[in-house]
């Protein structure tokens, strides 16, 4: 046992209708130099064979453990349930689409217990496409080794640093999942848990991160505006957990970017969706809208054509935003 853990590192991975990759993940999961792990995979209710493959490696690896959801929650919900069974030093993610190197963990836990104020770690993080001939880095622009949990925090708003690490044990449990939206809600609790690290490092152990379009994130689908119920959620914690002004202010221009993000979205989609469906975004962007700090938005998003607020004024933001976009398409530049 390590300090009182079973396992060095506990791995969640939530599966939903995985059975195309999932065999080429957790092979690289039971191949791991480092063995003393723990491997919890939650069935958010397949309906292909992902249960069936689960099984298969169950039976031959003792450290594999199976937890089928009866019904479809979403990442955030099965990841939580993973995680009340999570019996390692260092909790982790991996998606059930991507691989880790032989060493990769080896290597976290490693730089992990360089210093006994180190809470989390991070992979080296490359983005693996599915041709096969392309991996590319994640070139975080915030470059230290090592942080503060605050200033690791600051940065993942931006993504100057990326949210693929493990983390303590009693952090994550005591910071569980969002589960306020089905999707992005991951990306919430990367922000509170790098809040709560004393220290966080950086490792080389390289985590393969899928790119294909099959991925939740690129349907097209009223789902897309969960990322901004996410950042409003985000803000709530941020404001209940006090942090200083200056990280209020750099998330509130983070969500107002992806306000306009989304509303352009819609604009490109919008003959793909119903009735109905177009009146719930419209509502969304329309309370998003008038949630907004608009006062402490940076000049480049208060002045700047196609992100400015208008006066306070929604329907002269949605003309305006409409007239960006369509300028922007006719020019055929990418939004």
């Amino acid at each position: 046992m390590q300090n009182g853990f079973k396992y060095k590192i506990s791995i969640l991975m939530a599966c939903y209708n995985s059975e195309r990759y999932i065999r080429e993940t957790l092979d690289s999961l039971v191949s791991q130099s480092l063995k003393d792990i723990q491997i919890i995979c939650i069935d958010d209710a397949s309906t292909d064979n992902t249960v069936n493959i689960i099984e298969v490696y169950q039976r031959k690896d003792d450290r594999i453990s199976l937890i089928c959801q009866p019904r479809n929650g979403g990442q955030a919900k099965a990841r939580n349930k993973g995680l009340e069974i999570a019996e390692g030093e260092f909790i982790t993610m991996v998606d059930s689409d991507d691989v880790l190197s032989e060493d990769s963990l080896e290597l976290l836990y490693n730089e992990a217990e360089k210093s006994e104020d180190t809470d989390a770690v991070l992979f080296s993080l490359v983005h693996y496409y599915e041709d096969g001939h392309r991996n590319v880095p994640y070139e975080m622009r915030n470059t230290r080794r090592e942080m503060s949990g605050r200033d690791a925090a600051f940065s993942s708003l931006s993504w100057d640093i990326h949210g693929c690490y493990a983390i303590r044990n009693d952090i994550h449990k005591k910071f569980p999942y969002d589960e306020s939206c089905k999707l992005y809600g991951d990306d919430n609790i990367t922000h509170i848990h790098f809040l709560h690290c004393r220290k966080v490092r950086v490792s080389d152990g390289k985590y393969y991160y899928r790119q294909h379009e099959r991925s939740a994130t690129h349907k097209v689908s009223v789902l897309a505006f969960d990322w901004i119920k996410a950042a409003d959620s985000l803000r709530n914690m941020l404001r209940e957990l006090n942090v200083d002004e200056e990280m209020l202010v750099k998330q509130e221009n983070i969500r107002w970017g992806i306000i306009v993000d989304r509303l352009i979205y819609f604009l490109k989609n919008k003959n793909k969706f119903n009735d109905t469906e177009k009146e719930e975004i419209r509502q969304i962007l329309r309370s998003a809208f008038a949630d907004s700090r608009t006062k402490s938005l940076y000049p480049k998003y208060k002045y700047k054509p196609g992100y400015s607020p208008a006066l306070g004024n929604f329907s002269l933001f949605l003309f305006q935003v409409r007239i960006y976009y369509t300028l922007r398409r006719l020019m055929k530049a990418d939004l």
